[in-house]
């Protein structure tokens, strides 16, 4: 049986504990957003135990990442957004072929607040960003 979260953070690197601790304040701003992120803010919701898992599962990662000078934030953006976009891909948040679900366009809004901060950040460029999105809605149009 797994250790408890509370009890997995406590004995993890300060760099998962950071990237952790990022990942909660942008959940915590996409809940205290105006109307238009509401969805990104159910997507957060969907995505937050895979997000937790998989920085947990990239401790090597996680301290390479941080210790090569990239901000928690932009870590934590990054791991989202791959979540958001592999549950896009699976098919599991569609009503029908190419069609989401209210919750698939949670996480498609999810996928689009992500990419927005990332470019903000400097960390995208807008063509990235472009591609980015091109290629979650050709998973989508995909599956289902």
């Amino acid at each position: 049986m797994p250790l408890p979260l509370v009890l997995r953070k406590l004995i993890s690197p300060v760099e998962v504990r950071l990237i952790l601790s990022a990942f909660s304040e942008e959940t915590r701003r996409l809940s205290k957003s105006p109307q238009h992120l509401v969805g990104a803010s159910l997507g957060a919701d969907l995505v937050a135990r895979q997000v937790r898992e998989d920085v947990f599962r990239g401790v090597d990662q996680a301290k390479r990442e941080i210790h090569e000078g990239k901000p928690p934030r932009v870590v934590a953006l990054y791991v989202t957004m791959n979540v958001a976009r592999d549950y896009l891909a699976s098919g599991r948040f569609h009503v029908h072929r190419g069609l989401l679900s209210m919750s698939g366009e949670g996480l498609e809004a999810l996928n689009l607040y992500c990419c927005e901060e990332l470019e903000k950040l400097g960390q995208i460029t807008p063509v990235q960003k472009a591609k980015i999105l091109e290629a979650t809605t050709e998973d989508i149009q995909a599956v289902g």
